[in-house]
C-alpha cells in the first residue's frame, strides 16, 4: 500500500473503507459518499473525487449501485477473520 502515492484525502477514504471491509470479513463496504465524509470529517466533494481517484486506479470497485463498495486491496473472507481463541 506504501508505493500507492496516493493523496491524503484519497489515503484517508481508502483507509476507511479497507478497515470496514476487514471488520465484516473482507465483504462489501455499505456506507454512502456522505457517510464516508461524516466518518473521515472530508467535505462531501472532496469524497467524491477520491472515491473517483480510488475507481480509476482500479483500488475499489461498485457492484452496483446501491452503496456497495469492493475494497480490491483487501483479500476475500478468509485472510480477513482473526481465529477464535479457544
Amino acid at each position: 500500500m506504501a508505493r500507492l502515492r496516493l493523496p491524503g484525502s484519497a489515503w484517508q477514504v481508502l483507509f476507511l473503507l479497507a478497515t470496514t471491509s476487514c471488520r465484516y470479513g473482507g465483504r462489501d463496504v455499505r456506507l454512502s459518499l456522505q457517510e464516508i465524509a461524516t466518518k473521515t470529517g472530508l467535505p462531501s466533494r472532496t469524497v467524491k473525487a477520491a472515491v473517483a481517484d480510488l475507481l480509476a486506479r482500479g483500488l475499489i470497485s461498485r457492484p452496483t449501485r446501491c452503496r456497495r463498495i469492493a475494497v480490491s486491496l483487501v483479500p476475500r473472507p478468509a485472510a480477513c477473520v482473526v481465529p477464535a481463541e479457544d
